[in-house]
Parts: structure tokens; sequence; C-alpha cells
């Protein structure tokens, strides 16, 4: 099955932005609330020929940006553990960093502020999977009475609650 254009425009907007929300608005889709675009993006991103469209595409993007995965993990491994005194000296030495995004001159000397390490983190944390929703499954081996279990911590708790050396 091939895509209508705006589901190309979908593929496309996503690849760029990675917010399915997003993206379904850019493409032209409305929805009556943020609830139902995200509802209904949510289910584009499941559809097989959209998943294989998206696949495409980013394989494309990082074939002419001559990225990939490694590349993205190293650099950002790079951000994480170099101390910015490291990037300092080679700034004085008039050596080149892309990890310093910038310097001022200031009253008590020069100010250096450095690509953001907690943004690095978080990035690959999400590339590593960390962030994922995680599924708990619980069993309950027997019915529970709701009302005995709100008793029993009554009971439990009634003789902390009743202390007159804590009382207003």
């Amino acid at each position: 099955m091939s895509l209508n254009p705006r589901q190309e425009s979908f593929c496309h907007h996503f690849v760029l932005t990675g917010v399915a929300k997003r993206a379904y608005q850019l493409a032209g889709y409305s929805a009556k609330s943020e609830r139902t675009a995200e509802v209904e993006s949510s289910k584009f991103l499941r559809k097989p020929e959209i998943k294989a469209k998206i696949a495409e595409l980013r394989e494309e993007l990082a074939e002419r940006h001559a990225v990939d995965s490694a590349m993205i993990i190293e650099t950002l491994l790079e951000i994480i553990h170099t101390p910015i005194g490291e990037l300092i000296e080679k700034h004085e030495r008039g050596e080149h960093s892309h990890l310093l995004q910038s310097t001022r001159p200031g009253k008590y000397g020069t100010s250096y502020q450095m690509v953001s390490k907690l943004q690095a983190l978080k990035l690959l944390a999400d590339i590593c999977g960390f962030n994922s929703p995680v599924r708990h499954e619980v069993a309950v081996a027997e019915t529970v009475n709701t009302y005995e279990v709100d008793e029993a911590l009554r009971r439990k708790h009634s003789a902390y609650l009743d202390r007159s050396d804590i009382a207003a």
C-alpha cells in the first residue's frame, strides 16, 4: 500500500522533529484537541507502511550526513566526560573545540559555556532506552476486600494519630 501525500508529509515531519503530534499537525491533519492529535499520531506510528517509510527516510538522512548511532553516542559521551577546564585550556592555546558553545569577556575574566552535559545525558538515556515506559504486571492471588484493608491501616496508624504529645 502506498502512502498518500499527507502521510508522506507526516513521515518527513516526524523524521525531522521526532514528535508525532507535531508531525501530525504539520502534515495538515486537524484534531479536536491536543489529546486527539496525540492518539491519532500514535496510531500512525503503528502502521507498517508508515514505520517502513520513516525507517527509509532515517536511513537516507543518515547516509546523506554520514551519521550513525555509534557516532552520536560517541559525541554524547565526549560531551559528558570532557571537563570544562580542558576546554578552557584548549581555548587559551588557540585551539578550537566543538564542545565550547561560547566565550565572553567579562569583568572578572572570560566566561565560558560548553554544550549541556545534562542534555547530553538525557539524549543518551533516550537512545539507550532508559526512559522507555516500563510495564509492571501484578497478579492478585485472592480477592481483597478494600474495606478490610482500610480498617487495618486505620487501626495500625490510629495509635500515632491519637498521641497527645503531637497534637496541635
